[in-house]
This record gives C-alpha cells, structure tokens and sequence, in this order.
C-alpha cells in the first residue's frame, strides 16, 4: 500500500474516532466494533477495512477538496483548502507575515523556517478549536497549499508574490525551510536538517487525521539531508 494512499485514509480513520459523538448511537456502536476504529491495529489493515466498506460513490466524493462526510462510517466533513504561504490569518485572528516574495528578499532560511513554525503552531491552535465547535469548512484543517515553490521569470503571471522568486537555487533551499518549519523538523543554516531529533506536528504528519488516540500517525519521507531519528509525536 502507498505511503500517500496510508496518508490520505489516516484522516477519515482519526476524524472519525475524534468525531464519533457527532452521529446517532446505533451508527457509533457499529462503527464502533468495526477494526478500523481500533488503535491498536496496524494502519494498512485499518486503511484497508476503511475503504473496503466505502462505495464507489463515498470514494470518488473524498477526491474533492470539499469531502463530503460518510455518516454511516462515523467520517465526518472534510475541507482540504487551507492556505498558508505565509500565515493562516484566512482562519481569523493570528500572526501575518509578509509575503512569499518578501520573504525570500532576506535570504533568511532561519527565519523563514522560524515561521514555518510558527504558522504550524497557530493552524494546530485553529484545528483543535475549529473541531471542538464541530466546525469543519474551509482554512480549518491541516492541509496546506503551501509553499509555493514555483519558478517566478514572467511578470505577466499574476502570483509572482506567492513564490521565493526566480532563482531555483534560493527558492529550494526556502522552500525546505518552510517545510521543515512547519513541520518540527530542526534545521541548521541554509535550510539544510539537523541531526537532533524532532516531532512533526503538521506538514509531515498531519496530526489532524492522525491524533495519537487514534493512532493514524505515519512516519513521514525526510527531505533530503533530514535525520533519520525524525519521529512522530
């Protein structure tokens, strides 16, 4: 089984033992006892059992970015936009940085990926809020469309501002470092990933699907040069 198809159902999996009160009792007893919804069940069998009882139709409905819930499943709403290139104010109230293309104006990898961390921080702060008001739209969950690692050299493209610019060197070395960033993993100068441990919370985990009750964290693939001792929280 792929690593992003184990990803992608460890959020119906987790969504749907933190959301289980959500439904009517006869539908929670039988999601219940199904071995999906057992933690102590390695992930591949529960993805397995998961998509074994969803039909074609539930199925093709979480292909969208507005997934659709699947009451009789216990799997709630879920909302894959989410931007965060450099905040995640869409949400309300929380730290703006200032735009991608000023960002690598700096030529600052420690502090682009000291907002990384910092936009991780505050989205988990949103997410967990966001769930215990049941709230399940759009800028609440943990999927984000960024970073935006495109090669900026025509200004007649529009969204020059959400990129690192036109230097692929510079442009990879911060991307790495928001993605590190915002993924816990620690990084020395220039981007590049330490030797000290670290624990992922949102990029490489997405520990929304993935809640250490229910056991749906994955060990996520180490950017190039990361520590193999990298480990989910």
């Amino acid at each position: 089984m792929s690593y992003l198809r184990a990803r992608l159902f460890s959020t119906l999996i987790a969504f749907s033992v933190a959301l289980s009160l959500s439904f009517p009792a006869h539908t929670q007893e039988a999601a219940a006892s199904a071995p999906y919804m057992n933690p102590a069940l390695p992930l591949e069998q529960r993805v397995d059992d998961l998509i074994g009882r969803m039909t074609l139709e539930e199925k093709v409905a979480q292909m969208r970015d507005h997934a659709t819930p699947i009451p009789r499943l216990n799997v709630p709403k879920y909302d894959w936009w989410n931007e965060g290139l450099h905040g995640v104010a869409f949400a309300g109230y929380a730290t703006n940085f200032p735009q991608v293309i000023g960002m690598a104006a700096t030529w600052d990898t420690d502090l682009v990926h000291k907002m990384g961390e910092t936009v991780s921080t505050e989205a988990r702060a949103k997410y967990n809020q966001a769930m215990r008001e049941d709230h399940h739209e759009m800028f609440f969950g943990l999927t984000f469309w960024a970073p935006n690692i495109n090669i900026f050299r025509d200004p007649r493209w529009g969204r020059g501002q959400e990129t690192y610019g036109e230097d692929p060197f510079l442009a990879a070395r911060m991307g790495v470092a928001f993605v590190t960033g915002r993924s816990k993993i620690n990084c020395r100068r220039s981007g590049r990933p330490s030797s000290r441990t670290s624990r992922p919370p949102t990029g490489a985990c997405r520990r929304g699907p993935s809640s250490a009750a229910a056991g749906g964290c994955r060990r996520a693939p180490r950017p190039a040069g990361c520590s193999a001792r990298s480990r989910p929280r």
